[in-house]
């Protein structure tokens, strides 16, 4: 399904219209925080629906909401490579905003998911008006960038199963109950591990 067919303008009852939860916005004023929900239109889309993809010329700014995005790209043998999973209070699709560009992956649903959407320019002229946001979104890119130098370091210097061990490392969290035992909540099947 196209992008425009999967974002459906009807919400489900009771979603508050609200980016506040996004990490640009913790420590902003009502007041900044209103000024850009004011450029949003607001959608809902459901589970495994592409929202745009690798390529694409559109420029919006995605806020996630509410549910689950996976930002991906495709391997030369057709093998899908997952790049993030996106947590509501997420932001997507700022670097085509910024730099006029094509989108650089490809982002679809995970869940049911409610997006607040803004045009590229608008939010470019938001961020101007708005240096405290903009230097919260630069630190993102500096953190994103941090990151994915780590996962270069990994790819390049660890076997398959070794990377298999530390993504399975990264998902466990202390038991609760004690006893130095570490559990994974939710098991990924082997596709997500091999994603």
């Amino acid at each position: 399904m196209d992008r425009q067919g999967a974002l459906r303008p009807e919400l489900p009852e009771g979603t508050k219209k609200s980016i506040k939860a996004n990490f640009l916005f913790h420590e902003q004023s009502d007041d900044v925080v209103r000024k850009l929900e004011n450029l949003c239109e607001w959608f809902w889309c459901p589970a495994g629906e592409k929202i745009f993809d690798r390529d694409d010329m559109d420029a919006e700014v995605f806020f996630l909401v509410d549910g689950l995005a996976r930002v991906v790209d495709h391997a030369q043998s057709g093998q899908e490579i997952a790049f993030s999973d996106l947590e509501a209070g997420t932001i997507f699709g700022e670097l085509s905003a910024i730099d006029e560009a094509e989108r650089s992956a490809t982002v679809y649903t995970v869940e049911d998911s409610v997006l607040a959407v803004v045009p590229a320019p608008a939010f470019v002229a938001y961020l101007k008006r708005q240096p405290e946001v903009m230097l919260l979104l630069m630190r993102h890119f500096v953190s994103s960038i941090r990151q994915l130098n780590s996962r270069v370091v990994g790819l390049s210097s660890l076997t398959g199963v070794q990377r298999v061990y530390g993504e399975l490392l990264q998902m466990a969290e202390p038991d609760p109950q004690g006893g130095g035992l570490w559990l994974i909540h939710q098991m990924p099947q082997h596709k997500e591990i091999a994603i």
